[in-house]
């Protein structure tokens, strides 16, 4: 293909959460996809050769774009809108090739008329219609196959019967997370064991996922959310904190230690017998005529 369709919204919504490398790095991955006419090698190093991508952090990049908006299969890298792309300008192209085809042939029966002396005045414009005719037919022929193809590839997972056995249609369509959302068993096997996962996974890691993804207004295929759930996937579950239970007012014991500051009010000790008036005066007496005498 010499060039292709690049709708500006929807590229920036499918890719608004990638870093700056990853959406760079997506780019030139879509231009060998459109340039080829074929799905990306298998082989990662082979993709970081035809891209430059030579750093870490780009191979990396590299590998997390593939896994998250490609699938991989026997033929390689596989991506459900480059395929639609490239068999809509295919059919584009027939198309014109067709009309250009018939409109040689008619200018060229016009020229050997005009050589022969036989009149046109009538002839070419029967001759064109027909010649309009044919293109309509061939267009409208075209476009049903064109419509039958996008029919087969935009259309959800299900099974088609292939020589009594069932397989899965890749999802070509693009929709947001919903509640019902289910991974496929067959290809989400092969995205699992390529992460190194179990396809086996609980119903609350899904409902988790589901839940997180169905408030936010990003659109994806069916196998870019199943790569993207492959991801999640991988993140260990953390265990919930133990709480402990702090001893009721009731039933806590309070030390002279736990106090921060010492009460207010100190209540005086209590003296019993307390010594009257005159008693204390004669004690005092007393106490003088030793202290005098030198007692």
């Amino acid at each position: 293909m010499n060039h292709y369709p690049h709708h500006i919204g929807d590229f920036d919504r499918a890719t608004r959460h990638l870093t700056r490398i990853e959406r760079s790095v997506y780019r030139d991955m879509l231009d060998m996809y459109y340039d080829t006419e074929k799905p990306l090698p298998k082989e990662l190093l082979v993709i970081c050769r035809k891209i430059i991508a030579r750093s870490n952090e780009e191979s990396t990049a590299v590998e997390q774009v593939l896994n998250e908006f490609f699938i991989l299969t026997d033929d390689g890298w596989f991506n459900s809108r480059c395929d639609s792309e490239i068999e809509s300008y295919k059919t584009n192209n027939s198309q014109k090739a067709i009309a250009g085809r018939a409109s040689a042939a008619a200018k060229a029966l016009k020229k050997k008329r005009v050589l022969n002396g036989e009149s046109t005045s009538v002839e070419v414009p029967l001759n064109f219609r027909s010649t309009h005719e044919e293109q309509t037919n061939n267009g409208a022929s075209t476009n049903q196959n064109q419509n039958h193809t996008n029919n087969n590839t935009c259309a959800s997972f299900e099974k088609i019967e292939t020589q009594g056995e069932y397989v899965a249609k890749p999802v070509r369509e693009l929709f947001n997370m919903t509640l019902e959302w289910k991974p496929n068993k067959q290809t989400f096997s092969a995205i699992a064991m390529r992460n190194g996962l179990s396809a086996e996974y609980s119903d609350d890691r899904l409902a988790g996922f589901v839940s997180y993804w169905q408030a936010e207004p990003i659109e994806f295929t069916q196998g870019q959310w199943e790569n993207k759930f492959a991801t999640y996937l991988k993140r260990p579950v953390l265990a919930p904190k133990e709480v402990k239970q702090k001893p009721s007012p009731k039933n806590q014991q309070l030390h002279h230690d736990d106090y921060i500051h010492p009460p207010l009010y100190v209540p005086k000790p209590k003296v019993e017998n307390p010594a009257t008036p005159e008693q204390i005066k004669v004690i005092m007496d007393e106490m003088r005529r030793k202290i005098v005498g030198g007692e």
